[in-house]
C-alpha cells in the first residue's frame, strides 16, 4: 500500500470519531512508537538464536532496560501504530494485533508486518516541523521548510526555524505554500 500522501480531513475525522482530541500529540506518540518498535525489532532480529529462546517478556525487559513497564510500553506503541494505520487506511482490513506473543517469531512477524505497512509514511520516517496557524495545523518536512524559509528571509546563516514558527506561524505557512512545500499533514485547527 502506498501511504506516501498527505494526511488530511479523512484522517482527522477518523481520529476524532474514535475519541481523539490532540492530533499533534497523537502523531508525536506514533512517530516515537514507530522509531522504538523499528529499533527494537532490528535489535532482536540481530540477536543470536540461543538468546531468542528466552521468553518475549524477558527479552523486552532486557532490551528496554525496564523491569515493570517493558511489555506495557511495547503494547502501547503497538496500539498507537495500529490506530494510526486504521485511521490512515480505514477501508483496508486492519493488521492483526496479537493478544500474546507465544514466541519471539510471533512478536517479530506481527511487528514487521505493521512496520512494513507504515514505512512509506514520510511523517514517521523524516524530521518534521509543526506549524499551527489560527485555522490549520500543518506538519511539514523540516529540511525543505527550513530551506525555503531561509531563502525567503534572506538569512545566510542558520535560522531558528522553531522560533520563527512560534513567532509567525501564518508567515511560515505562507512561505511554504508560495514555494510549493507540501505538508505531510494538514488538519483543521480545533476552535
Amino acid at each position: 500500500m502506498s501511504n506516501n500522501r498527505m494526511l488530511g480531513n479523512e484522517f482527522q475525522t477518523a481520529y476524532e470519531s474514535a475519541g481523539g482530541t490532540d492530533i499533534l500529540k497523537f502523531l508525536a506518540n506514533v512517530k516515537q512508537a514507530f522509531q522504538c518498535i523499528t529499533d527494537l525489532t532490528a535489535r532482536i532480529t540481530g540477536m543470536p538464536d540461543s538468546v531468542k529462546s528466552e521468553s518475549v517478556s524477558q527479552l523486552l525487559v532486557q532490551q528496554l532496560d525496564q523491569t515493570t513497564f517493558a511489555e506495557s510500553a511495547v503494547r502501547q506503541w503497538e496500539d498507537d501504530l495500529h490506530r494510526f494505520a486504521a485511521y490512515l487506511t480505514p477501508l483496508e482490513p486492519p493488521i492483526a494485533i496479537l493478544d500474546s506473543w507465544d514466541t519471539l517469531n510471533d512478536f517479530l512477524e506481527a511487528n514487521q508486518a505493521l512496520l512494513s505497512s507504515l514505512q512509506n509514511v514520510p511523517l514517521l520516517t523524516q524530521e518534521t516541523q509543526e506549524v499551527k496557524t489560527t485555522s490549520q495545523l500543518f506538519v511539514y518536512p523540516a529540511e525543505p521548510l527550513f530551506q525555503v524559509v531561509q531563502a525567503d528571509t534572506g538569512e545566510s546563516d542558520s535560522i531558528d526555524l522553531a522560533g520563527l514558527v512560534d513567532a509567525d506561524p501564518e508567515g511560515v505557512a505562507e512561505i511554504a505554500q508560495n514555494h510549493g512545500v507540501t505538508p505531510f499533514a494538514a488538519f483543521n485547527a480545533q476552535p
